[in-house]
């Protein structure tokens, strides 16, 4: 039996039986037929700091982020968000096709809708992605993440371009435009492809 650094009698020899405190090497060998005096391990709270300047709760010198929110005491920051989930589906729109009218395109009927979980911060869409519409290019569009947890599109220089929404009009090869939750992405003869946030598996 040995006596932690408070004074406790231990049979373990890492850390005390009655205090959970680490054995000091200098830790006292007590023998069996010896009660050792006990005293009174007094330890001093932590210091009281200022409130968590996010939220008010009580904090002390210990507290690196505030137990109510979050907020890092460290950095003087709030806590990150969490990401957001974002998912882009994959559907063949009648609506879009019949304003196409492709000619010698059939429409892919009963094609259930794909729906993509966006976890990488650049995602690429081309014709396989598609579904194999005929009118989209093999490398079409890329989406990419933003800094704010946003999504944009950019086009990659795809032979029939991309449009957003109802604009009949196509967006520029190469420049990002954003998009918000909701927001349709249109390509090809019928690929309509909607961005959701807070979505998917």
């Amino acid at each position: 039996m040995t006596t932690c650094p408070s004074g406790h009698p231990s049979i373990a020899e890492d850390y005390c039986d009655h205090c959970g405190a680490p054995m000091s090497a200098a830790a006292v060998p007590v023998p069996a037929d010896e009660t050792p005096e006990m005293t009174a391990a007094v330890s001093a709270p932590p210091a009281a700091l200022e409130p968590c300047p996010s939220c008010g709760a009580p904090r002390s010198e210990r507290d690196v982020f505030c137990e109510s929110c979050g907020y890092d005491h460290a950095r003087g920051a709030p806590a990150a968000p969490p990401a957001e989930r974002w998912t882009a589906t994959i559907a063949a729109d009648r609506a879009q096709f019949d304003r196409a009218a492709p000619s010698g395109v059939a429409f892919p009927e009963g094609r259930a809708p794909v729906a993509l979980l966006l976890t990488a911060d650049e995602v690429d869409l081309g014709r396989d992605e598609a579904g194999g519409d005929p009118a989209v290019s093999r490398d079409h569009v890329t989406l990419l993440r933003r800094a704010d947890g946003s999504w944009a599109a950019v086009d990659l220089g795809s032979t029939n371009g991309t449009t957003i929404n109802d604009d009949p009009v196509p967006i520029e090869p190469g420049v990002e435009v954003p998009l918000a939750d909701g927001d349709c992405i249109r390509l090809g003869a019928w690929t309509a492809i909607t961005l959701r946030r807070g979505e998917g598996g």
